[in-house]
């Protein structure tokens, strides 16, 4: 049987992750190469939203700092306000709200949500039935900070818990691309957690997408813009809003 909990442990190129069953490697989402100048997209909103999301975020147990960038995930919500359960799916269905420096605000259409179901090389298999277990990241708030590796032409990020390259989340062990309750107190019992976990864009030669927040090849350069280009870090907030009314929060 498998242990009660992962210990990752680095590499330039891997995530692992140890259990009692044994050694899995999860490939980094990395890849070198170039960033694109861009400019603010159709998500750019004026400052009068910008108070309304720092109570909200504020409210969720996060903390906006004057002078400094937070970012809101909202799972379970799309761009335009449509909500919907959460899937393992290729689809930009979540938003992302970048809360600026200069208490401006700007939303992109992205993911928090793996695009793989299965078969993706490396991922452990945590229940010890043979088959690899993707993980989700849980709701809470993280730093992030910039790293030196790119991914599909553009900067990376990397999401860590008050520095720490380990992010608790949940693992699929049905296979079925959705997290239910029985696996989500398993994934909590286990102490389940992933590493090197990015804010990456999410397609033109990334590599899967197994757990990283991710954007499309047009909204990841000016999501780069808007949290202060590719050394920036920044904080971010993820709140899974699926079931609630976040109807009142400024698009």
């Amino acid at each position: 049987m498998p242990s009660a909990f992962l210990r990752p442990l680095r590499s330039p190129f891997l995530v692992v992750f140890t259990v009692l069953a044994g050694t899995f490697a999860l490939p980094a989402c990395a890849a070198q190469t170039e960033t694109e100048e861009v400019g603010a997209g159709e998500g750019a909103i004026g400052a009068d939203a910008y108070a309304a999301y720092v109570d909200f975020v504020n409210a969720e147990g996060g903390s906006v700092r004057s002078g400094e960038v937070t970012v809101l995930g909202l799972r379970g919500v799309d761009f335009d306000g449509n909500h919907h359960p959460t899937r393992f799916a290729h689809a930009f269905d979540d938003t992302f709200v970048v809360l600026k420096a200069d208490k401006t605000v700007e939303r992109f259409h992205g993911s928090t949500h793996p695009f793989e179901v299965t078969g993706v090389a490396g991922v452990p298999d945590v229940d010890g039935d043979g088959q690899p277990d993707i993980g989700l990241i849980r709701p809470g708030s993280y730093k992030v900070q910039a790293r030196a590796k790119k991914v599909a032409n553009v900067a990376s990020y990397l999401v860590t818990t008050d520095g720490k390259n380990s992010i608790p989340s949940w693992r699929d062990t049905n296979h079925d691309g959705i997290i239910d309750e029985q696996e989500k107190e398993a994934s909590e019992a286990r102490a389940t957690a992933s590493t090197d976990i990015l804010f990456h864009q999410g397609e033109g030669g990334a590599p899967p997408a197994v757990g990283c927040q991710v954007l499309s090849a047009v909204e990841m350069p000016k999501f780069i813009r808007a949290v202060g280009g590719a050394g920036a870090n920044f904080r971010y907030v993820l709140v899974d809003v699926t079931d609630r009314n976040v109807a009142d929060l400024p698009r």
